[in-house]
């Protein structure tokens, strides 16, 4: 169990953390839910064995993403032009 102390510190760090920084992380399943691709090409692109690469944090062995990067990650392929 947490103390009151350490809550109370939680509470002041991430009231000092940009809202992107709060914001849940989401799974390597959960990305790939969203953009309709399999598992396995969400750990490709996020480990950098295929591009384009999606911008992922590694904990551990477990890949996470946070949705606000991936937002920009997407708008900023659909301003790249196709040749």
């Amino acid at each position: 169990m947490y103390s009151t102390d350490a809550i109370g510190r939680r509470r002041r760090l991430e009231a000092n953390e940009p809202k992107s920084m709060r914001s849940p992380l989401l799974t390597v399943r959960q990305v790939s839910e969203w953009l309709n691709v399999s598992p396995s090409w969400v750990r490709d692109h996020a480990t950098n064995r295929r591009r384009p690469v999606l911008p992922a944090l590694k904990l551990g062995k477990s890949l996470r993403f946070r949705e606000d990067q991936l937002a920009e990650w997407i708008r900023q392929l659909s301003e790249q032009r196709v040749i």
